[in-house]
């Protein structure tokens, strides 16, 4: 299996429970992953020694800083939804008319049950005291206010125009499905990132994601304030498994640029599965399995990186129709036929398999073969997908 260059930041894409898109982050300084579980030593006998040792309280925490603001951020943090409407402190240059009213161009609303009031003061000075404005409509009055002169008035106002969120004081963070996506370079020729192409990604999937209620918003005269993010994974329970404890995440290492490809270097043989029953002209799939002893456990692979060729005593054809992981072949006529694969690039023989079809249905597949490279059989068992 190659080794990569993870380097850089990647994008954070988060979404509810139900499906819908919360928010992306393209702008991220940093990201943190760790991976933790807790030794427990196992001590008895002579001088207390170590007999052995079992892990609990396993955990996965996510850590990143995005250097854009979003209120999306702050709402998943305090579990708010945003309002796009709300009432906020508005301020406009105003000159009074010949009455001594202020009239203002929207429509001032109650604060904090005060009424429709807002405050005042002459243009000119933004240090001298501000004075109440008591407001009918969009006529304001004040008892500092002189006819024709000018003055800064302010007074809140609803809007249209706003994201409004409001953070309870028994907030509880919202819990997310989160997809998380990061660059990998080839590390070949020791060349740098900057130099280098990217191969690939690596995709972390969490289920469930459960936002932490704790962001820091620090802002300074000289410089911007970094949005922080902190999340731990949870336990999820994947309906399709019989995994009876669940798993926090799943990591996909992607590679798109085919020349940096490695799926097929640790592999022992391959070999050709197929349905068990073909019948004349009825379709069956065939898949090829890639056979590995290591860390990487053997399964399908796709049959890109070959070509099939089809042999018959009489003569007689079966169609193939090659479509990524699955080959369909089909047979008009009964017989014996051999499929046979081959390595595009290596242009040898990997694997082989006799499809017997008969006018009832029946197929025999347990004399399926593969080569090593010396183009010798290799006796094979059965596979089965676990």
């Amino acid at each position: 299996m190659n080794k990569y260059i993870l380097a850089s930041v990647g994008t954070l894409e988060l979404y509810s429970q139900d499906g819908t898109f919360l928010m992306s982050s393209k702008s991220i300084l940093n990201e943190t992953f760790t991976f933790s579980s807790v030794e427990n030593l196992v001590r008895g006998g002579n001088l207390n020694g170590i007999l052995g040792s079992y892990f609990t309280n396993a955990d996965m925490n996510i850590e990143l800083t995005d250097v854009l603001f979003d209120m999306s951020s702050l709402a998943l943090c305090t579990g708010a939804d945003i309002q796009t409407v709300g009432n906020y402190l508005d301020v406009e240059v105003v000159t009074a008319d010949e009455d001594g009213n202020l009239n203002v161009s929207e429509t001032p609303v109650d604060i904090n049950g005060w009424g429709t009031i807002g405050w005042c003061h002459k243009n000119g000075n933004r240090n001298q005291k501000w004075h109440k404005v008591s407001f009918d409509g969009t006529v304001g009055t004040s008892d500092i206010v002189k006819p024709n002169l000018t003055y800064c008035v302010k007074y809140m106002r609803e809007s249209y125009d706003v994201d409004e969120i409001t953070i309870n004081s028994n907030f509880v963070p919202r819990e997310c499905y989160a997809i998380l996506n990061l660059p990998i370079f080839d590390s070949s020729e020791n060349k740098s990132v900057s130099t280098n192409t990217q191969a690939g990604f690596v995709q972390i999937i969490i289920p469930t994601l459960q936002i932490l209620g704790e962001t820091t918003l620090t802002l300074s005269s000289d410089g911007h304030s970094d949005i922080p993010l902190k999340a731990r994974a949870m336990q999820t329970y994947d309906k399709d498994s019989c995994n009876s404890y669940g798993y926090y995440a799943k990591v996909l290492r992607v590679i798109k640029d085919t020349t940096h490809n490695d799926r097929l270097d640790d592999v022992e043989y391959i070999q050709i599965e197929a349905d068990e029953n073909i019948a004349v002209n009825s379709v069956t799939k065939l898949k090829l399995v890639a056979i590995r002893d290591g860390i990487r456990q053997s399964g399908y692979i796709s049959t890109d990186d070959f070509v099939f060729t089809v042999s018959n005593e009489d003569g007689n054809t079966l169609s193939l129709t090659q479509n990524g992981m699955l080959l369909l072949g089909e047979a008009t006529k009964t017989g014996e036929y051999v499929i046979s694969c081959i390595h595009k690039t290596e242009e040898r023989l990997v694997a082989s398999i006799t499809l017997r079809v008969f006018d009832t249905v029946t197929l025999v597949w347990d004399n399926a073969l593969s080569y090593d490279d010396n183009g010798n059989a290799v006796e094979l068992g059965v596979w089965e997908d676990e």
